[in-house]
Order: C-alpha cells, then sequence, then structure tokens
C-alpha cells in the first residue's frame, strides 16, 4: 500500500507491533532509536525499513517521523508477504534467508532486543544472498565429484537467489507501485 506521510506525522513508535516493511519511495524521513538517547538518523529514498517483520516478531525499537518534508512511503505487509511467499517456489530459499538475515542480526548487534527498525542494508543482504546456497563450498572431506557438483548447483541458485533480489530491489526502486499492485489483489 502507498501512502503519504505529512510534516510532523508519525509513522509509527518505540513499542508498536510491527505489520509493515517500509520502503521510502519519495521526501525524507527521520528515525529516532529509543535506546540511543536523542541520535536520529536519516531515511532517504531508495532506503528500507523494518526488515525484521518480514522474518520475526518484531516491534518496532524507534520512531519514524517526516519532521521536515512530505514523504510518500510503500507498505509491505509481512501477513500479505509471508501469505505469497509460502506458496512460492522461493519459499524455501527464503527461509534460509531468514535464518542467515537473524544469525547475522544478532552477530552485528549482540542480540535481537538491540536491533533497530533501520538494520539491514543492500550491502548485508548482498552478503546474506551469496551465504545462501554456498555453506557447501566450505565442506572438509567427501567425493571430489560430488563436491563439485555441489559448487555448481551452489553457483547455479546463488546467481538465482541474488537475480531476485536484484530484481526486487530494482522494482521497488524504480517501480514503487508494482509491490502496492501485487499486493493490493490478493488483499
Amino acid at each position: 500500500v502507498e501512502e503519504s506521510v505529512g510534516v510532523g506525522e508519525e509513522l509509527f513508535h518505540a513499542g508498536m507491533p510491527a505489520e509493515y516493511m517500509y520502503f521510502l519511495t519519495a521526501g525524507m524521513m527521520r528515525y529516532d532509536f529509543v535506546f540511543n538517547y536523542g541520535e536520529e538518523t536519516p531515511v532517504r529514498p531508495g532506503e528500507w525499513l523494518c526488515e525484521p517483520v518480514l522474518w520475526a516478531r518484531w516491534q518496532h525499537r524507534g520512531m519514524l517521523s517526516a519532521p521536515e518534508f512530505d514523504s510518500q512511503i510503500l507498505k509491505l505487509s509481512a501477513t500479505h508477504f509471508l501469505r505469497e511467499i509460502a506458496s512460492s517456489s522461493l519459499w524455501y530459499v527464503l527461509r534460509r534467508y531468514a535464518r542467515l538475515y537473524l544469525r547475522r542480526a544478532v552477530c552485528d548487534c549482540g542480540n535481537l532486543q538491540d536491533m533497530t527498525d533501520l538494520w539491514g542494508d543492500r550491502d548485508i543482504v548482498k552478503n546474506l544472498t551469496g551465504q545462501l546456497f554456498c555453506t557447501e563450498r566450505h565442506a572438509e572431506g567427501g567425493n571430489v565429484m560430488k563436491y563439485a557438483s555441489a559448487i555448481m548447483i551452489c553457483d547455479a541458485e546463488e546467481m538465482l537467489v541474488q537475480a531476485v533480489f536484484r530484481k526486487w530491489s530494482g522494482l521497488v526502486r524504480k517501480r514503487p507501485n508494482f509491490l502496492l499492485r501485487l499486493f493490493s489483489r490478493r488483499s
């Protein structure tokens, strides 16, 4: 769902149960992490927030507002997203991605409670998709042919997953209404 956020409006605040992942498509917003004692982070078009809601139960850790500019956001319903991928051939891939995502978040943040709604950027997504199917590469021992086959399969699947995430990211940046149309048809 596409939504306008007017100057001074608050989209969410700390402690609220999260229902959506957000993509800022126009304007500028500000994120205030409750535990950073007033530290504010600007959010610009092309950036996203609250990805954890897609992979785990999530409560917002800060406040997102539009203090100076009217802004446009695209809201991706976690419920609709999960319903769609559950019947998709990508379910297995995204389930593994979710595990990697949450493990990496705990590693980077110390625990999920110290993670912000902003955690996870393009570099992290690229790194995680690179790892997604390639754990076999580092396996020790075993049949050399079997290992070589695993690497070839790994490379093909990794390229597919990376292409899917690049396409997803590109669609959100270039055609924000794509997700709006996709998920509004399913509601």
